[in-house]
């Protein structure tokens, strides 16, 4: 994400990966499936087929190959756009509880696979 003189402005640098990934809205019983666009120890970016208001909150578990485990978090939209010529939606998201080990997983991932945007 840049600020209007083109500077970066996430603390964190993003992973860009499609990763499988399933999400539930929190105020939903029903869960979803998506790839991630990219992702980073603070948040992550994917398309889904609806649109969903900024503040929305959810539960999310992404999946990478090669990790003994699955990344769980919390998160909050932030962000949310919708794709030209077609009926499905961007979202950004902010997490709003991760675990330090999942985090400590994302940044390792991340090292070894030079897969910063």
């Amino acid at each position: 994400m840049q600020d209007p003189e083109g500077q970066e402005r996430r603390k964190v640098p993003r992973i860009k990966i499609r990763a499988p990934m399933r999400y539930q809205i929190k105020s939903s019983k029903s869960y979803g499936a998506a790839l991630t666009s990219d992702f980073s120890q603070e948040g992550l970016r994917f398309t889904c087929d609806e649109f969903v208001s900024p503040q929305t909150e959810f539960v999310l578990e992404v999946f990478l190959a090669e990790l003994t485990r699955n990344i769980h978090a919390n998160g909050r939209v932030v962000w949310s756009q919708r794709l030209p010529h077609s009926n499905r939606y961007q979202l950004g998201i902010k997490f709003t509880e991760i675990e330090n080990e999942d985090k400590k997983c994302i940044s390792e991932y991340a090292s070894a696979h030079q897969y910063l945007l």
